[in-house]
């Protein structure tokens, strides 16, 4: 069995953290003002939602250099809805979409690395489709207009 670690130390208020992993990588955390926080980082449900983005994105551009499609750009936005009132925040839903910017991408294969990317090899996903469904579109962009998707 391995493990995973990851060390979190408060900074300098009650609720301004930084996690460091073994290699020393570092994120940041805080919360909103009107609890303690100072709100000088993301608090942790976004740093959870942000690392389900970036663990599909990075798994769909994988995926697409194996695939050898002549992709130049990708950009995922997270959307997620909560219950309202609800305490602690309650995810009823979250939808990723992706933006890819490419030459004539072949939107068979596109759609395939997508779903591989979200439905079988993203482990944060994994972990957070057990709690919250998660639905997943996407949208191709010619090159010339890639610079739309920023």
């Amino acid at each position: 069995m391995s493990e995973l670690t990851i060390t979190l130390h408060r900074i300098d208020t009650p609720y301004y953290l930084k996690a460091t992993d073994p290699q020393g990588h570092e994120v940041l955390f805080d919360t909103v003002e009107k609890v303690g926080g100072t709100n000088r980082a993301m608090r942790p449900l976004m740093v959870m939602l942000s690392s389900l983005g970036a663990c599909s994105m990075m798994d769909l551009i994988g995926i697409m250099m194996k695939m050898r499609l002549n992709f130049k750009d990708v950009k995922t936005t997270v959307r997620a809805e909560t219950e309202p009132n609800s305490k602690p925040t309650r995810l009823t839903l979250i939808r990723l979409h992706f933006d890819i910017c490419g030459h004539d991408l072949p939107e068979d294969m596109v759609k395939r690395a997508v779903q591989l990317a979200v439905e079988k090899y993203c482990a944060v996903g994994q972990i957070v489709r057990q709690a919250v469904p998660i639905r997943y579109t996407y949208t191709l962009h010619e090159s010339e207009k890639c610079q739309n998707i920023k």
